[in-house]
Parts: C-alpha cells; sequence; structure tokens
C-alpha cells in the first residue's frame, strides 16, 4: 500500500503576532480588464502599509498590461526557478523535497492575486535569506532584496498552478526530461501523485516541504519529482542518485564525494567500479583557461568492461567566475595532455556541468577569460583535409537506424589524422566492394564500437548548451588544440555525424563521410546559430549540431589495435562461412534463417554473435554449423557477424574478432511500435508481453488485441526471437499513450537462467525512429503465474514505450 507521510498543512502568526490575511480571490485566466479592476478594488490586507500595497497592486497592473494579458489555462510552473530540490534516505526509502513555485509567495498552490499579501508584509528587507526561509520564498527574482521588482514573477507566472507532485522513477538517465516542460522517458514510472495538500510545515513563516514514503528502494533506481496541475508536468527536480562507486549493465547512477556518475541500460559490459580523489591541477594549459579548485582524478576498474561514454556531473564552485557561461571542462592525461572535452550541460542555478568520457584520468573544470572569449580569429584550419584525410569510400549501410557508419566512420578518420603520419585516404583496400572489402570492414568495425554511443542518443544532450555557445565552444577547441572533432547534426534526416576542422567568416568547415573526397561548409554566427546543412538529403535538412571530443570515443590503444587488425586483413574472418541469407536478399517477413558454418581457426566455438540493426543476439554453434532464427527490420538491415570473441569480458571494440558483414533488405511495413525479445539459453520458455493504454495485452494466449497489436508467435524451445508489432499502415489503431513491456520466465526444461535482451523501435523507418535496448537476466520459472498482470520472481518489468503522436 502506498503511505503518504504528512497530511497536514499548517498556519502560523509571524513577527510575534497572528496576522489576517485579507480574503482575495483567486483570479481565474479570463480577461485583463475584469482582472484590473479586482486589482483596482483590491482591500488592503491586515497589518500592511497602505501605501505599500497601493504601490504593488500597481506594479501588478502595469506588468500585466505590458505582458498583454493572461494565460488562457492554467498550468504548472515551468521556469527554471521552479525546479525543487529532491532527498532520499536510503535507510528508510523516504523522499523529501521543498515546494518552489516561482511567484507563489503565499503558497496556496496558485499565483494570483492573493501573493502581493506576503510581498506586501515582508517588503524592504534585504540580506542573505536562508533557502528554506519565508523571505527566501518571496524573494521572487533571488536578487536577495524584497522589493517592487518582485511584482514580476507573480505578473510573469500569474495564473500558474499546483495542484500537487508527481513522483517518478526509471533506472535510466535518459528517462528524465530533457527540457522543463518536456516528456519523461519511455521507460518512466509513475510512483504516486502527492497532492498540494500533504505540503508540511507553516506556509507564513517557512518554506512548505513535502514527504512520500517509499515502499521499497531498488538498487540502481532513480527518482525524480515534477510540479503537476492535475493533468501535465512542470519543472522536474534533479533526480536522486544513491552513493556508491559501482556501476552495473542495467544501468543506472551513483554520487562518488560530489559528483554523479551515470548511464544507460546496456553501456557497459559487466560491472564497473570508480574512483574519484581531488588532486593539484597540472601546469599548463590552453590559453585563456582559468581553472577552478582542484583537479579531479577519476579511475574505472576496467575500461574494457565500457560500450559508451559515462555521463559525469562535476560540481563547481562559481566565485570569482567571470562568466558562467563561459564554463568548459578539459580531460589531461601523461600521454595527450590537455583535450577537450563533450561538453552536455552547464547549470549555472546548481552549479554542475555534465560531461561524457570514455577515457578516465583527470577532469579539470574551469572557465575561458573573458580577453580570449571574444578574441577568436576570423578563420582558423587544423589541417584536416576530406581528399586525403577522409575515407576513399562513401558511408554505407544501416545499423541502429538508417544512415550507416557515420558516426564510426568519423571518429575513426579524426583519430587516423592525429595519430598516424599517413593519410587514410587510400590505405585499406576496397576490392570486393560494400560491405566486404578491407575498408568497409574497418569502417563498420569503427562504426560498431562507436555505435551504443550513436544509438542511446548522448548526443542530444549537447542541445541544452544553445546553438550560440557550441558555434563558440567548437571555435575554442579547433583553434587551441589543434585537432578535429566530432560534428553531430540531427534534423528530418534523422541524426548524421561528420568530422569539423574549421572555420571561415561564413561558417564551419567539415568533411561528411556521405561524400568521399569533399569538403562541406555550414553556415555560423553566434547571433543567429547554424544555418541549415542539406547534406544531400531532402530540405529541410540537419537544422541541430552539436560536437563530440576524442575523450568520448574511447582510448587510442583501442582504435590502434582495429588499425592492426585491418592491416592484417582481419585474420580469421575467411573462416566465417555464411550460406543464408543471401548478400542483398529481399525478405517478406520479421525474420530469416542464420546459417553457415565455421572452419579453420573457429572451428571448436560455441556461439558467435550477430549483430542486426542494432540489436544483438548469441549465436549457438554446433560440430562448426549455426542455424538459427533472426530478426529482420525494414528496409535496410546490414548483419554484423563476430566470431572469437568473449562478450562477458570486451567491449563492443571486440578485439581479434573475426568479422563478416551482409546486408539484406525487409520488404514488410515499417512498424510504429516494434519489440522483439531474444534470450541466450537453449530449452528454455520466456514469453513476451505488450499491454495497450487501454488494457488489452497482446501475449502467447492471446496473440492479437483489438486494435491490432500482435505477437508473431510463441518460441517454447529456447533463443527467440519473438515480435510484438503495431502497424498503423496495415490498420492497426495506435493508442496513444503508454504500452507496457514485460516479459515472464515461463518454463525451465533444463536450460537454467536465462539473459537476453528486449529491444524498442518506435516510428520504424521514419527520422523520427528511436531504439532502446533493455538487457535481463532472470533464474525463476513459474508455468503458474503467467496471466498479464501478475508480478513475483519469475517476471521482469522492462519499460514502457509512448507513442505521443500516432
Amino acid at each position: 500500500s502506498l503511505v503518504i507521510a504528512g497530511a497536514a498543512l499548517y498556519l502560523a502568526g509571524c513577527g510575534g503576532g497572528a496576522v489576517t490575511e485579507a480574503t482575495l480571490p483567486a483570479q481565474a485566466p479570463g480577461e485583463l480588464d475584469a482582472l484590473l479592476a479586482e486589482l483596482d478594488q483590491a482591500p488592503v490586507p491586515d497589518g500592511v502599509d497602505a501605501e505599500v500595497f497601493a504601490r504593488l497592486t500597481a506594479e501588478l497592473a502595469r506588468v500585466l498590461t505590458a505582458q498583454g494579458g493572461l494565460m488562457q489555462a492554467s498550468a504548472p510552473p515551468v521556469d527554471d526557478g521552479s525546479a525543487t530540490r529532491l532527498s532520499l534516505e536510503t535507510g528508510t526509502g523516504e523522499l523529501t523535497w521543498e515546494y518552489y513555485a516561482t511567484g507563489d509567495y503565499d503558497q496556496n498552490g496558485e499565483v494570483n492575486i492573493s501573493d502581493l499579501t506576503p510581498l506586501a508584509l515582508h517588503f524592504g528587507k534585504s540580506g542573505g535569506f536562508a533557502p528554506n526561509s519565508i523571505e527566501a520564498v518571496v524573494d521572487g527574482d533571488g536578487n536577495g532584496e524584497i522589493n517592487i521588482s518582485d511584482v514580476s514573477p507573480i505578473g510573469i507566472n500569474f495564473s500558474r498552478v499546483v495542484a500537487g507532485y508527481n513522483v517518478y522513477t526509471s533506472n535510466s538517465f535518459l528517462d528524465l526530461p530533457n527540457q522543463n516542460d518536456g516528456p519523461n522517458g519511455n521507460g518512466t514510472q509513475l510512483t504516486v501523485f502527492v497532492p498540494f495538500g500533504d505540503a508540511l510545515g507553516a506556509r507564513t513563516a517557512e518554506r512548505v516541504h513535502f514527504s512520500y514514503m517509499l515502499p521499497s528502494v531498488p538498487p540502481g533506481s532513480l527518482y525524480w519529482v515534477r510540479p503537476s496541475d492535475g493533468s501535465t508536468d512542470g519543472t522536474s527536480s534533479a533526480p536522486t542518485v544513491p552513493e556508491g562507486d559501482t556501476l552495473t549493465p542495467e544501468g543506472g547512477a551513483v554520487q562518488i564525494d560530489d559528483l554523479i556518475f551515470i548511464v544507460p541500460p546496456d553501456a557497459l559490459v559487466a560491472d564497473v567500479q570508480f574512483t574519484h580523489s581531488l588532486v593539484p591541477q597540472p601546469t599548463g594549459g590552453p590559453d585563456g583557461f582559468v581553472p577552478i579548485g582542484d583537479a579531479h582524478d577519476i579511475g574505472v576498474s576496467d575500461p574494457d568492461l565500457l560500450n559508451a561514454p559515462i555521463v559525469i556531473q562535476i560540481p563547481y564552485d562559481d566565485t570569482g567566475v567571470q562568466d558562467e557561461e563561459s564554463m568548459i571542462a578539459l580531460h589531461y592525461d601523461d600521454v595527450d595532455g590537455f583535450s577537450p572535452l563533450t561538453i552536455l550541460n552547464v547549470d549555472t542555478a546548481r552549479n554542475v556541468i555534465t560531461v561524457d568520457s570514455r577515457d578516465f584520468s583527470l577532469f579539470l573544470v574551469g572557465y575561458i577569460a573573458a580577453s580570449l572569449w571574444a578574441s577568436f580569429p576570423d578563420s582558423h584550419d587544423v589541417g584536416f583535409t576530406a581528399g586525403s584525410d577522409g575515407w576513399n569510400i562513401n558511408n554505407f549501410g544501416s545499423y541502429f537506424s538508417s544512415g550507416g557508419n557515420c558516426f564510426g566512420m568519423s571518429g575513426y578518420a579524426a583519430w587516423f589524422w592525429e595519430e598516424r603520419p599517413e593519410n587514410l585516404f587510400g590505405k585499406y583496400d576496397t576490392t570486393g566492394g560494400a560491405p566486404t572489402s578491407i575498408a568497409h570492414l574497418t569502417a563498420t568495425r569503427a562504426h560498431l564500437a562507436q555505435s551504443q554511443y550513436w544509438g542511446l542518443k548522448f548526443h542530444n544532450f549537447e542541445q541544452t548548451l544553445g546553438e550560440s555557445k557550441t558555434g563558440k565552444l567548437m571555435k575554442y577547441f579547433l583553434w587551441q588544440f589543434d585537432d578535429p572533432l566530432i560534428f553531430v547534426m540531427l534534423g528530418s534526416p534523422g541524426g548524421h555525424a561528420g568530422v569539423v576542422y574549421g572555420w571561415d567568416a561564413t561558417g564551419f568547415k567539415f568533411y561528411d563521410v556521405n561524400f568521399s573526397g569533399a569538403g562541406q561548409n555550414v553556415t555560423w554566427s553566434s547571433a543567429v546559430g547554424f544555418g541549415s546543412y542539406p547534406g544531400g538529403f531532402a530540405a529541410p535538412g540537419f537544422t541541430k549540431f552539436s560536437f563530440v571530443a576524442f575523450p568520448s570515443l574511447g582510448r587510442t590503444e583501442d582504435f590502434a589495435a582495429l588499425t592492426t587488425e585491418a592491416e592484417g586483413d582481419f585474420t580469421g574472418s575467411s573462416d566465417i562461412n555464411l550460406t543464408s541469407p543471401d548478400a542483398d536478399e529481399e525478405i517478406d517477413g520479421r525474420e530469416v534463417q542464420l546459417t553457415g558454418t565455421l572452419s579453420g581457426s573457429l572451428n571448436s566455438l560455441s556461439q558467435i554473435v550477430c549483430y542486426v540493426k542494432g540489436v544483438r543476439l548469441l549465436v549457438p554453434v554446433s560440430a562448426s554449423s549455426f542455424n538459427t532464427t533472426i530478426p529482420i527490420s525494414a528496409g535496410e538491415n546490414t548483419l554484423i557477424i563476430l566470431a572469437g570473441i568473449n562478450i562477458n569480458s570486451q567491449s563492443n571494440w571486440y578485439k581479434n574478432g573475426a568479422t563478416l558483414i551482409r546486408n539484406v533488405t525487409g520488404t514488410g511495413g515499417a512498424s510504429d511500435l516494434l519489440v522483439t525479445l531474444s534470450w541466450n539459453q537453449n530449452q528454455t520458455d520466456v514469453d513476451l508481453y505488450v499491454t495497450e493504454p487501454g488494457g488489452q495485452t497482446a501475449w502467447y494466449a492471446s496473440l492479437f488485441t483489438s486494435n491490432g497489436l500482435e505477437l508473431d508467435f510463441d518460441n517454447t524451445t529456447g533463443y527467440g526471437p519473438e515480435h510484438i508489432t503495431l502497424n498503423s499502415a496495415e490498420g492497426d489503431t495506435i493508442l496513444p499513450g503508454a504500452y507496457a513491456i514485460d516479459l515472464h520466465y515461463y518454463k525451465d526444461h533444463g536450460g537454467g537462467a536465462v539473459s537476453g535482451n528486449v529491444s524498442v523501435i518506435l516510428h520504424e523507418g521514419t527520422p523520427e525512429q528511436t531504439l532502446q535496448n533493455f538487457p535481463f537476466s532472470i533464474g525463476t520459472d513459474n508455468s503458474t503465474n503467467d496471466n498479464p498482470g501478475s508480478s513475483g520472481p519469475d517476471w521482469v518489468s522492462i519499460t514502457t514505450a509512448t507513442i505521443q503522436n500516432p
């Protein structure tokens, strides 16, 4: 049962005696004239100076008139100042948070005329207000003074309503809303709604707060709260993060000292332990960089277990910082010295900078001196050229989504330019063409090593910097380090990546891997941001832009090891013989048989790995032969077969892995929702369940719902795959809302514990396509507990996939 702690809202007098507030009716959204008339006739509250109150009502009338009227409907607060601070006591499971809603000075859940009363009562006070004091609540503009300027927050937020708080949970930071009024991610679950009436504290004397006792706190769980008007959500709190030093393949976050480490599901091969200590700043550094505090020495127990960068939130002290918009972070090691970091966000309100990295040593936080920030040269070029330093093949294939190897090809080309004395263009043999030549194999393996970063869409977080700051940071890093960056583009074609290597008066120069040997340009100015880049796609092309720095891509030894394999023509790859499917085969359906044999150094293997459009499958091998069913998506599918690797100890660099690539095409219709279950154990029966927003479930005992949600077949012997699809093009009805995805271990026929993967694709084959992989493990079966909605150790709740725009 749900337990809500503390249901009473206590009222108390202020200043040693009781004060009776005037009863001023809350103003519903409506005509401005009616509100102005109400303001003009408002009685002076008891205990309030009449002259002060007259000034305040006149100022509120002016603000409302100047902004042209009122909101047309109530809505929760969505400004930064309304983000509350959430804490979790892990021992008891108690969540607590304070009430932050800009302009609601009387803390009654709505911004209206009555908020002038506490403003008048505390008018003229100044000083360092304690965060939870009533003075801090009334100081709406946060300048340390309660004066006439605090009327504006009332006018700006007039009619904002907080009916209560929604408490959310997930095990992935990717489910956190990217914007104050944005949606939560598909894996989010609503824990409880805490009504505003359950606020605790004396609202006339202190900031009120809330408390909720969680029934349990599963390991790796993140919690956050958002104010709600009863139907929509406002500004989210930061998530709670448990203390610890170890992250798991299931994803989550831990806090070490003041730093927060975050990974999404499937970013790690196995458990990884992190260390953190403060050390003196290294000497030197780029021109204009002013470090803040000590350097952060961050270590990881085994870098080979990282499939993707780790997101790190680092707090900083802004004392003496000339301009927090100039905040940056750098990486430092004894081999390469200083290098840029991929900066995802700078939260100047909380003094936290967020970066990601796959390489660990010293991390430095600081800012760029104003004198240098304003003195960029008119043009700069690091010396990279598409004609000699790019690939002699064009981008190809289809992995996590349409678009091929762009991210991996770009990252490899940038690394090769920095680390190798020769040209990449023409280095690798192209005999055999796509996708089988050494050049194409190298490009594919480079992309496979980076595909988690791309598929998990870390780059979306960079958009929080804004286009002006993104461009300025790119200029600074290119100028000071003379190394290229990875240039990321988003827009109607989906996502794309290239190599940015300079700028001139018109914008940035970059190499687009779709066009071998040719340089490109995208316009940029600090006032306007980036211009549209068609990039060979249909208009309007890419309209959002960001960058990725080297430490996010991997260690130089990882790139070097791949280069050694390529120079040796990928030894062992010829020992993979794939007999089905045929090259460029057209497949009418959701699956195909994968058959073949292994020879030479590979003939003793018991399993191989197959990637199908970003979904990893384990394929059993018996007597040097394999024969299994694999899923196929609509459109182009690039199959990657890997042999001779240990997936329990290797990241997706897959060092010394024999590799074979084959392209096939699925001719079936693209799905609005495609859920695929696969697992790694024979003689086991695992079942997939998807429940619609209306409550109907597609599962083995009911393959179809009345709306068309469909399970293709029930695999009872092992491995899968099982698919559940929803396809509006085939007449299915799309119900907007959350589709709950679960799996059940029905029967262990002698195979034992099961681990595997559930992949979820939304809006397949469109620019809005998204894919998320959810690894799972389960060891308890129960054939009598299989009804939809059941729970227990034989069940795994995977995620909820939300379709907002059918």
